[in-house]
């Protein structure tokens, strides 16, 4: 099963997570990637 998000973001600092907010907002599919352990480091 394939998924087609509307947009990927790279990085679940800060940033990402406000752009996650706001396209969850929106309506928005969208995946947020993060290399670390937990989300929202700074």
């Amino acid at each position: 099963m394939n998924k087609i998000w509307d947009a990927i973001v790279i990085g679940g600092g800060q940033a990402g997570l406000a752009t996650g907010y706001h396209l969850q907002k929106s309506g928005l599919k969208f995946l947020i990637l993060e290399s670390g352990e937990r989300a929202a480091g700074s």
